[in-house]
């Protein structure tokens, strides 16, 4: 057709430059990395199923427990632990979606499902938290009768509990932000468990009834550290942030490197989720017909020094009509 060539293989227009994207030598890469996440995925969901129908188990006792015994500690605890089945809920769904195929209105599919599920989940946490906060703060002025002994058992149970909880779900926390939050989740309840124990023995063995609600305070702090931790970077990846261990000068440098290459512009990294990270960026090179070889050379460096998932270069020489040199 006039005004075009193929280059590396595609079809593309000089109006809008010479496209490379991530294929040969490192396709074998990018099946074995979905063959990973999928095993990942399957392995997640069991977890996931197996923690969450524990958990409503211990929510139910605490309720119980909470209000028999007057305990806010128990109750918020309760309540943090509602907020893990719920999350914990989400989190299984969110993978279930994930896995579903790209669709023409979907060309992403749904991986960034994960995402979005882990920043509800962190919105929950920060909402939970501020009420018991506030709770705390009343019985503080005023501390209530308190079931000492039936805190300190129910919270000691539930402590257990939710260490086998968060030991389930710990060794799949670092790889996915979906299972980071419903780990915090757990963890934040295991913080609470404990918080229940203390206050209970305290209650118990010396009348300190002011723990109850002082022991709810503390641990909720902790609680807003992570759940920040967690926000930010959800709420990173939703607004397509560089992926915070790449570094953008880095990978710049990285392409300009690659003989042939003389200018970069208009490169961006983003995360699609956890543990998947994409790049476009377009090259101006002084001669077209080196495209192909200059393309397969950047994309192979990319892959192996910064580990992107899938890589889409826009190549252009000088006289190209949208060839523009900026950053």
């Amino acid at each position: 057709m006039p005004g075009r060539r193929l280059i590396g293989g595609v079809e593309h227009s000089h109006a809008h430059g010479h496209a490379g994207h991530a294929h040969g030598r490192e396709d074998g890469r990018f099946h074995a990395h979905g063959d990973e996440r999928r095993a990942r995925t399957a392995s997640d969901q069991r977890r996931l199923l197996f923690v969450m129908l524990f958990g409503i188990g211990i929510l139910v006792a605490e309720i119980v427990a909470g209000f028999a015994a007057n305990s806010l500690a128990l109750l918020s605890d309760a309540a943090h632990m509602s907020t893990d089945v719920a999350a914990l809920a989400l989190a299984y769904a969110a993978i279930r979606i994930s896995a579903r195929p790209r669709t023409s209105e979907k060309s992403y599919g749904y991986y960034r499902a994960e995402t979005v599920a882990a920043f509800v989940n962190a919105l929950a946490l920060w909402l939970v938290t501020a009420y018991f906060l506030w709770e705390a703060y009343r019985r503080l002025r005023a501390p209530p009768e308190v079931d000492g002994p039936l805190v300190a058992i129910v919270g000691g149970l539930s402590l257990v509990a939710n260490i086998v909880m968060a030991g389930v779900l710990h060794r799949g926390h670092t790889h996915s932000v979906n299972m980071r939050s419903a780990y915090i989740h757990v963890l934040s309840d295991a913080l609470g468990s404990l918080a229940a124990l203390v206050a209970g023995l305290g209650i118990w063995l010396y009348g300190l009834r002011w723990l109850d609600p002082a022991t709810t305070v503390f641990i909720s702090l902790l609680i807003v550290v992570w759940t920040w931790r967690l926000t930010r970077d959800t709420l990173h990846i939703l607004l397509e942030g560089t992926p915070a261990r790449v570094k953008h000068d880095d990978v710049k440098a990285t392409i300009e490197e690659v003989p042939g290459v003389i200018a970069v512009h208009d490169l961006h990294v983003w995360s699609l989720t956890t543990g998947m990270d994409n790049l476009s960026a377009h090259v101006q090179v002084g001669d077209a017909a080196e495209g192909p070889a200059i393309v397969a050379l950047i994309r192979e460096r990319l892959v192996d020094k910064h580990h992107l998932s899938h890589v889409t270069i826009e190549v252009e020489t000088a006289d190209s009509p949208n060839c523009v040199r900026c950053d």
